[in-house]
């Protein structure tokens, strides 16, 4: 079995003379950290290293985030597979900030959701709770997402 995981670093901040701007670009980078055994049956590719989400300060919350991904049989063959989401933890200033996550559109489960195939589209949105901005002082927002696919019987 070969675990492979795809890791995205969430990091931006709000500054005090940003405070009157309709938007704000915030960069981050997605990085592949790949774990487990050394066989070849399944991996993520993610072609854009870079993505951007604005703020929206009608809505006092960050534009939803689309991330897409591929997960790749390197044999060609259908394989099965799971794909979980082994971590999803975001802080704004220290304080637990709510970001859900879907996949393809539609909720996550805890356990995974398992499919079949050679090679198969993804996209991870993620959708920012309220996130005032500050007069006075900066804000500073940090998250994790940790995605997991595991070959598996089907």
């Amino acid at each position: 079995m070969k675990l492979l995981y795809i890791g995205v670093g969430l990091a931006f901040a709000l500054a005090s003379d940003l405070v009157f701007c309709a938007s704000i670009d915030h960069y981050f980078r997605p990085y592949v950290v790949i774990e487990g055994s050394q066989t070849d049956l399944i991996e993520i590719h993610a072609d854009q290293q870079i993505f951007t989400t604005l703020y929206s300060s009608q809505k006092k919350a960050f534009k939803s985030l689309n991330i897409p991904f591929d997960i790749v049989s390197t044999s060609g063959k259908d394989v099965g597979y799971r794909l979980s989401l082994i971590e999803s933890t975001h802080t704004c200033d220290g304080q637990d900030y709510n970001v859900d996550v879907t996949l393809n559109g539609s909720e996550w489960p805890e356990d995974g959701l398992q499919f079949s195939g050679s090679s198969d589209k993804y996209q991870m949105t993620l959708t920012f709770a309220r996130l005032e901005q500050s007069k006075v002082a900066t804000k500073k927002c940090f998250g994790t997402l940790r995605v997991q696919v595991e070959n598996v019987v089907i």
